[in-house]
């Protein structure tokens, strides 16, 4: 996306970042007001399930919420496959392994693995509305902790028990914990 700016500073990335947070912002908080002015404290957390099923807008609706799923899922698992494939192989050409050098193999191979897992979550997690709540739970946690502490440590200079580093491993072990505290709380059955 940067690549796409006319203005590829921080400030020009900086930019570009808070009109899009605006503009999703705007909007769901709109659909948020128009959802609790329609139904009040009757609306549900997953406001389509409010309307009736064959109404056809609330039909293309389900279908645009189907979309929004189905493309931000190649955007996530991008940036973890290449953060994880950098973290992993830091130097392709030292692998034991020769078929692992190439890394249209690692994606590859990585690619199948991020595939059953989500297929696995799938089968798991009970509603859409619980998928979002699984996926945001450990996507933010992997987007705001886990991963830059990965890439800090695998960027940092010095040992890896150096400050940096092991403030690095921090961030990451913060994150691991949040989501095991989560999967706990998530899976806890309620009373």
């Amino acid at each position: 996306l940067v690549s796409e700016l006319k203005d590829k500073t921080f400030g020009g990335v900086l930019k570009l970042n808070f009109v899009t947070q605006m503009i999703v912002l705007t909007f769901y908080s709109a659909f948020a007001f128009a959802g609790y002015a329609s139904f009040g404290d009757a609306t549900s957390s997953n406001i389509l399930q409010n309307y009736d099923s064959s109404d056809l807008v609330i039909g293309i609706a389900r279908g645009g919420l189907a979309s929004a799923v189905a493309f931000s899922y190649p955007i996530f698992w991008l940036s973890l496959r290449d953060t994880l494939d950098s973290f992993l192989f830091p130097h392709p050409k030292s692998i034991r392994f020769e078929f692992l050098r190439s890394f249209r193999v690692r994606v590859n191979i990585q690619a199948f693995l991020f595939i059953c897992l989500s297929l696995t979550a799938a089968l798991i997690v009970p509603t859409l509305e619980s998928a979002f709540q699984f996926t945001g739970a450990i996507g933010a946690c992997s987007l705001c902790y886990i991963l830059p502490g990965l890439l800090y440590f695998r960027l940092g200079e010095g040992r890896w028990y150096s400050p940096s580093k092991l403030g690095a491993l921090l961030l990451s072990s913060t994150g691991c914990v949040f989501v095991v505290m989560f999967l706990v709380s998530f899976f806890t059955p309620t009373a």
